[in-house]
C-alpha cells in the first residue's frame, strides 16, 4: 500500500500553480527585452529617414564699396536649394527598413518565447529531480525500517544497520542539493521573465509535426535586407548627386545687375565605379547568406526531426524498464524482509530502479528541448 502511495505522488505530484500558457502571456505583456528591442528599431526608422530631411538652405549676404565711385553698394543673396537625385532609392530604402524593423521585433518575440520555454524545460527538469531524490529517501528509509527489525531479531549484522543509517544521511543529503538546484533554475526562470513563477511542474510536449517545414521569418528578414542592397546599388551607380540653384542681385550707380546659375557637384568617376562595385557585391553577398540559411536551417530541422523521434523510442523503452526495475526492487525487498536476499542485492535494486526513473526524467527532457527548437525553426512562435 506504501508503495503504491510512493507511486501515485511521484508521478502526479505538481507544484499547483497556474498553466504555463497563462504564465507566458503575462511575461511577454511586460518582457523588457521586447520592448527595447522595439525601441532600438523604431531608432533605426529614424535614422534611415533622415537623409530625406537634408534640405539645408543657405542664405548669403555681402555688401561692398569701390573705390571707382564716391558711393556705391552692393548686395547679393545666394539661395541653395540642393536636390537628392536618388531620393525615390532613399525612400524604397528607409520603406524596406521600416518593414524589416517590424519583422525583426516579431522575431525578437519569437525567440524571447523559445528562451522562456526552454528555461521552464531546466526548470521542470531539477523539481522532477528533486522528486526522485525525495523517492530515493523514501525507498532508503523503507530499507534501512527493514534491516532495523532484522537487526532487533538478530537476523542482521551491526554493518548493515550502520551502512543503511549512512544511506539515509546521504539520501536527506542529496535531497537538499537537488532543492538547491530546482531553485538556481526558478530563479533563472524568474530573472528572464521577471515575474514570480508558481507553475505546475510539467514539460510541455509529447509530440510534434515532423511534416511542416521552415518558418518564413527569418527569410522575409532576409529578403528585406538583399532589397536594401539593391536599392543601395542604384544610388551609388548616379554620379550626378545634388543640384545647387544659386541667385544674386547687386545693386550699382546706375543699374541693378541679377544673376542665376546652377551649380552641379559631379562625383568622380572612378569613385562612383568603387561604390557601384562594392554596392553589389553587398547585393551578392546577401543573396548568397539568403541561400545559405534557407539550407543551413532546413538541413538542421531535418536533423532534429530524426533525434526527437529516436527519443521518442528511447523514452518509450525507458518507461518499460522503470516498470521492469520497480517490479524487481519490489522482489527484492520482499526478499530482504524474508531474509533470502543480502544488502548487496536490495541496493543495486534500488540503484537500478533511480537510474531507470533518471533516464526516463532525462530522455523527456532532451526530447522537449529537441521538439521546442523544432517548433522555432517553423515558426510556430512568429505570431
Amino acid at each position: 500500500m506504501r508503495r503504491a502511495v510512493l507511486v501515485i505522488l511521484f508521478f502526479s505530484f505538481s507544484l499547483f500553480g497556474q498553466d504555463f500558457r497563462t504564465f507566458e502571456k503575462e511575461a511577454l505583456s511586460h518582457a523588457l527585452e521586447l520592448e527595447l528591442a522595439a525601441i532600438r528599431q523604431q531608432m533605426q526608422d529614424i535614422e534611415t529617414k533622415l537623409p530625406l530631411f537634408d534640405r539645408q538652405m543657405e542664405l548669403e549676404l555681402f555688401g561692398a564699396q569701390y573705390k571707382e565711385s564716391a558711393y556705391r553698394s552692393g548686395g547679393s543673396v545666394g539661395l541653395k536649394i540642393p536636390i537628392l537625385l536618388n531620393e525615390g532609392e532613399l525612400r524604397a530604402i528607409a520603406a524596406a527598413q521600416s518593414d524589416k524593423g517590424k519583422l525583426l521585433v516579431r522575431y525578437a518575440k519569437a525567440k524571447y518565447r523559445k528562451e522562456l520555454e526552454l528555461l521552464f524545460t531546466d526548470y521542470v527538469l531539477r523539481t522532477k529531480k528533486a522528486l526522485i531524490v525525495k523517492y530515493n529517501e523514501a525507498l532508503t528509509q523503507k530499507i534501512a525500517k527493514t534491516v532495523q527489525k532484522l537487526f532487533t531479531r538478530g537476523a542482521a549484522t551491526k554493518q548493515d544497520l550502520v551502512r543503511t543509517q549512512a544511506l539515509v544521511a546521504e539520501a536527506k543529503k542529496e535531497a537538499l542539493q537537488a532543492l538547491r538546484e530546482e531553485e538556481r533554475a526558478r530563479s533563472a526562470l524568474e530573472g528572464f521573465a521577471q515575474m514570480q513563477v508558481d507553475l505546475e511542474a510539467r514539460f510541455l510536449y509529447t509530440d510534434f509535426d515532423e511534416k511542416r517545414g521552415v518558418g518564413s521569418l527569418p527569410f522575409l528578414i532576409q529578403e528585406i535586407a538583399v532589397k536594401q542592397a539593391f536599392y543601395q546599388r542604384k544610388s551609388a551607380a548616379k554620379k550626378v548627386r545634388r543640384i545647387d540653384f544659386v541667385l544674386e542681385y547687386e545693386k550699382e550707380p546706375d543699374q541693378d545687375i541679377y544673376r542665376a546659375g546652377v551649380v552641379i557637384p559631379l562625383t568622380s568617376t572612378q569613385m562612383v565605379r568603387q561604390q557601384e562595385r562594392l554596392a553589389l557585391m553587398q547585393e551578392r553577398a546577401a543573396k548568397l547568406q539568403l541561400r545559405k540559411n534557407r539550407y543551413a536551417l532546413a538541413t538542421r530541422l531535418r536533423g532534429l526531426i530524426e533525434e526527437a523521434k529516436l527519443l521518442q523510442r528511447e523514452l518509450f523503452e525507458a518507461r518499460k524498464l522503470v516498470a521492469k526495475a520497480q517490479e524487481a526492487w519490489d522482489l527484492s525487498l520482499r526478499a530482504l524482509q524474508l531474509r533470502a536476499a543480502t544488502m548487496t542485492e536490495i541496493l543495486q535494486a534500488r540503484r537500478s530502479l533511480l537510474q531507470a526513473r533518471q533516464s526516463v526524467l532525462q530522455t523527456d527532457y532532451e526530447l522537449q528541448k529537441r521538439i521546442i527548437q523544432i517548433r522555432f525553426i517553423q515558426g510556430a512562435y512568429d505570431d
